[in-house]
């Protein structure tokens, strides 16, 4: 259950085009505790202060918080290892709410 996000999130350590040694496919369940660290990761390489430093078990059910009409997140994967690398996603995530403008 996340909360205070932003209603998009792109969370990225891979850089450039996927090669033959990667791999993009669709978050699952398995994949929350690694893709929350990668997050973590980043959020610290660009000094961002965020809740995920104390909470960081809230990003344990990405897969879960992605499941949601209107919401997907992939993760870019080492092929050979399952290491993953990074990741992307789009949604309305719990405690956030939606603002467009045209």
């Amino acid at each position: 259950m996340n909360v205070g996000m932003m209603p998009c999130v792109a969370t990225v350590r891979f850089r450039g085009k996927p090669t033959s040694k990667q791999s993009i496919r669709l978050i699952e369940p398995r994949d929350g505790k690694a893709m929350g660290q990668v997050i973590i990761q980043v959020l610290s390489e660009w000094q961002c202060d965020s809740v995920y430093f104390s909470k960081p078990q809230l990003l344990d059910n990405l897969a879960e918080d992605y499941q949601k009409p209107g919401a997907k997140y992939w993760v870019v994967t080492d092929k050979a290892t399952g290491k993953i690398l990074g990741g992307a996603g789009y949604g309305q995530l719990e405690g956030t709410r939606a603002e467009y403008k045209t």
